[in-house]
């Protein structure tokens, strides 16, 4: 383990450039998202509050109906991604693949390294995702709630979804981010594997295992309600379907490692 966290540190001292290009493409993404997903919203936004103080309450409405900004999940695991593609070197770097350290302290470092960098890209996703909520709410918050009286809503509020409650988010993009560890294998599997567009090749394999198993999903599990009556089976085995297919590529990527060893 020791050995293990040692090498990890050489990783990320001899690429000092991550502690700049996590937050910054983590910024980027969320940013360059919010404006394409919302780029029809900030008319709406314009006419809940105009610059000269007019405020509408049926654009309040409106603007409180939308939800939480659901497309940073996307970008806790695939920012991940996109930073150990820029590790790749690692990978064909003679010297790395002969220093005194055993395939399993190898493996060990790859998956704190890319766990370290899931976790700090998260952290980044979710202050971004509480200062927009943040700011939506010091804007359009007693507005919004203003409207639902105005407009004879009395039973009604804002929903815990909504976009001025966006840090929900936050909770259902931590388990879903998840998923990254499951990509995890197959991504340093392509990286290793092959020396050329290997993103490309990565996202053409997810391409193909995931048309399998929507055809999968669709064609057999769909009939599942007539056949198997017990939820919790139900809910848990398309889990431990990707665990058993994550695990038996991690240990796939493990072999793969210790055969390039020098």
């Amino acid at each position: 383990m020791r050995t293990s966290l040692l090498y990890t540190k050489t990783i990320l001292l001899g690429n000092r450039y991550l502690l700049i290009s996590i937050p910054l493409l983590a910024i980027i993404g969320f940013v360059g998202l919010f404006l394409l997903t919302w780029n029809h919203s900030f008319e709406l936004m314009e006419a809940t509050i105009s610059d000269a103080g007019i405020v509408d309450y049926n654009a309040a409405m409106q603007l409180a109906g939308y939800s939480y900004f659901e497309p940073s999940i996307v970008l806790v695991f695939v920012l991940p991604l996109v930073h150990l593609l820029l590790l790749q070197k690692l990978y064909y770097r003679f010297y790395e693949l002969s220093l005194p350290v055993s395939p399993a302290q190898r493996f060990l470092s790859y998956l704190i390294t890319a766990a370290i960098i899931y976790v700090a890209n998260l952290l980044i996703i979710i202050l971004l995702n509480y200062l927009t909520q943040v700011y939506f709410q010091s804007r359009y918050l007693e507005v919004c709630t203003e409207a639902f009286d105005k407009l004879g809503y009395l039973y009604e509020g804002i929903r815990e979804n909504s976009i001025l409650n966006n840090a929900n988010i936050n909770y259902p993009l931590m388990k879903i981010g998840l998923f990254f560890f499951v990509l995890l294998p197959l991504h340093l599997y392509a990286l290793l594997y092959f020396r050329k567009y290997s993103l490309l090749k990565f996202i053409g394999i997810i391409t193909v295992l995931m048309t399998i198993g929507i055809y999968f999903l669709n064609k057999v599990w769909s009939a599942h309600p007539y056949y198997i009556n017990n939820e919790s089976y139900v809910e848990l085995f398309p889990i431990v379907l990707y665990l058993l297919a994550s695990i038996a590529c991690y240990v796939g990527f493990y072999f793969l490692l210790k055969e390039k060893e020098v």
